[in-house]
């Protein structure tokens, strides 16, 4: 039996936690509790008895593995670099049973969190430590690179290009053909066009908001 293990102890780590210890299918893994550097929220809604401490005090066994529930992609690669040294962390791919995704034609790196209902189609590349919540879809010949945030209902679709740590609030549209470069953060119902990679200078550390989304400040 594996130990399944979150780092993390925020709003995001505790909809994993639901995820997890809701689904039918457990796959032989144990969920065994929270690392974070404090147990305040999880005394606020009395899960302080699955508190494990601080994962830099924390001692890994050879059947625990590690998901970086983290929703801020900078703050999840942080946590990353920091702890990649230690050779007993295992990180481990999260894919909610309700997922529909063919792992014959989706190559994955580590880490990654595919939650309830998403959809990953054909010809995909996806990098390491991405989130995908709730209802995110991905369509066919799709790059998404490392650490970024996908929230729920967010739709990508054919031949698209996404680079690394970039965060997508809810309902976030990215049309065909689009190429996006890294940290940038795009608000919520924004729709994203072809022509953002019109101006390069301006596909990286941007703010992005509405239809068709335009950069309005620095990320």
């Amino acid at each position: 039996m594996k130990n399944l293990i979150i780092l993390g102890a925020g709003d995001f780590a505790r909809e994993i936690y639901n995820y997890i210890t809701t689904q039918k299918n457990k796959k032989r893994i144990r969920f065994k509790g929270f690392l974070d550097c404090n147990s305040k929220t999880l005394v606020k809604f009395r899960l302080n008895n699955l508190y494990l401490g601080n994962e830099d005090k924390y001692k890994f066994s050879k059947n625990d593995l590690l998901l970086i529930a983290i929703a801020d992609p900078n703050k999840r690669k942080k946590i990353y670099l920091k702890l990649k040294e230690n050779k007993k962390i295992k990180f481990f791919n999260y894919i909610h049973e309700t997922a529909i995704i063919n792992k014959k034609t989706v190559k994955m790196g580590d880490g990654n969190i595919i939650g309830p209902n998403c959809v990953v189609t054909h010809n995909i590349n996806l990098g390491k430590f991405n989130i995908l919540n709730t209802m995110v879809s991905i369509g066919h010949d799709v790059e998404i690179k490392s650490f970024n945030t996908l929230s729920s209902h967010c739709d990508i679709t054919g031949k698209v290009n996404i680079g690394s740590s970039n965060f997508f609030g809810s309902r976030v549209s990215v049309l065909p053909g689009a190429k996006i470069g890294n940290s940038n953060k795009f608000s919520s119902g924004s729709v994203v066009y072809k022509k953002l990679n019109n101006n390069k200078k301006s596909m990286n550390k941007g703010i992005f908001h509405g239809n068709p989304s335009k950069r309005i400040g620095n990320n």
